[in-house]
C-alpha cells in the first residue's frame, strides 16, 4: 500500500511538472507575452489548446489506479509535444513583427474603447494563428499513441471535461464577449 502513495504522488508530481513546465515554455504566447483569447493557442477562458487539454486529461487519468502510460507511450507523447513546440517556437519567430503589430492595434482599441475596432483586431489574430501549427493535429497524434481501453477511458474524461466547461461558461456568462455580451443586445 504504501509503495503504491509513492508511486500515484510520483506520478501526481510528474503530471504537475509537466502541465507547469509545458505552461510555461510551450504554452504559446501572443505579443506582450499573453497566453489566453488573442495568443497562439493557450489556455484562453475555459480551454485552452487541444494538446494542452488532452496533456492535461492524460495525466489526470494517469494518476487512477486503471490507466498507465508505459514508457514507450510517454516517450512517443514527449516526442509528439517537442516537435509541436518547435514548431510553434518557428512560427512565432517568424511572425514576430505581426503579432507586435497586432498587439499595439490591440492596445490602440482597447484605449479607445470601440468593441468594433477590437473585434477586428481578434479576427486578424485568428487568421494569422489559423496558418500556425495546429493543436489539434498534436492532440489527435497524442491520441493515437493510446491503446483502445486508454482512448475510451480517455474520451470518457473529454466529455467530463466538456461539460464542466459549458457549465463553467454558462455560470459566468460563456462566449465571445463574456457576460457582458448577453445583455448588449
Amino acid at each position: 500500500m504504501k509503495n503504491r502513495i509513492l508511486v500515484l504522488l510520483a506520478a501526481f508530481v510528474f503530471a504537475m511538472a509537466s502541465v507547469a513546465v509545458y505552461a510555461q515554455t510551450a504554452a504559446p504566447q501572443g505579443a506582450g507575452g499573453r497566453s489566453g483569447p488573442g495568443s497562439l493557442g493557450g489556455f484562453g477562458r475555459f480551454g485552452g489548446s487541444a494538446m494542452m487539454q488532452t496533456l492535461v486529461a492524460l495525466g489526470e487519468l494517469n494518476l487512477t489506479p486503471d490507466f498507465t502510460l508505459s514508457t514507450d507511450q510517454k516517450q512517443k507523447i514527449q516526442a509528439i509535444r517537442d516537435d509541436f513546440k518547435a514548431q510553434e517556437a518557428k512560427f512565432r519567430s517568424e511572425n514576430a513583427d505581426a503579432f507586435k503589430a497586432l498587439e499595439e492595434q490591440r492596445k490602440a482599441a482597447r484605449d479607445a474603447g470601440g468593441q468594433e475596432a477590437f473585434t477586428k483586431v481578434r479576427e486578424a489574430e485568428q487568421a494569422l494563428q489559423a496558418k500556425g501549427p495546429k493543436s489539434d493535429d498534436a492532440a489527435k497524434q497524442i491520441q493515437a499513441v493510446l491503446t483502445a481501453d486508454q482512448l475510451t477511458a480517455f474520451q470518457a474524461k473529454e466529455k467530463e471535461s466538456q461539460k464542466q466547461r459549458e457549465e463553467m461558461m454558462q455560470r459566468f456568462g460563456g462566449g465571445r464577449g463574456g457576460a457582458g455580451a448577453k445583455n448588449a443586445n
